[in-house]
């Protein structure tokens, strides 16, 4: 009676282990169609794993190219910042970032060779998130 309870006991503990391995490999799948809570808790953790540092503010700039996510991180620093990557002009009175993260890492937009070496963006991305930058940003240029 024992052996059939220690069994038993044996075969409840694997159906639930295996039940919360599936649904954990589930939560780890992130939906990288549209910014969400999941996606941003992953970002700012990666963030930090990669600086040392959490950021307070990341404005969303959109999805592009299969889960490259574009992100605008303002320093505060009272410097205007004009650059022009790859054609599309980046302008904000405040000195920034703009950071696109793929699969755990991050790339800064202004190593658009890296960008384009590694396909993270296409040009059209790079239009898509002038526009984007530009709309968001209309009053601090």
């Amino acid at each position: 009676m024992l052996k059939k309870l220690n069994s038993l006991i044996v075969v409840i503990v694997i159906t639930f282990s295996l039940i919360g391995l599936a649904s954990c490999s589930q939560k780890d799948e992130l939906d990288l169609t549209t910014w969400n809570e999941a996606l941003e808790e992953r970002i700012r953790h990666d963030y930090f794993q990669q600086f040392g540092h959490e950021s307070s503010w990341i404005v969303f700039y959109g999805m592009h190219n299969n889960g490259s996510v574009a992100l605008f991180f303002p320093t505060g620093n009272l410097a205007i910042k004009n650059v022009v990557i790859s054609g599309v002009e980046f302008r904000h009175t405040t000195w920034w970032r703009i950071l696109i993260w793929r699969s755990g890492s991050f790339y800064d937009l202004e190593d658009i060779d890296k960008i384009f070496d590694n396909n993270i963006l296409t040009q059209s991305d790079i239009e898509e998130i002038g526009r984007i930058h530009s709309e968001t940003n209309a009053s601090n240029r």
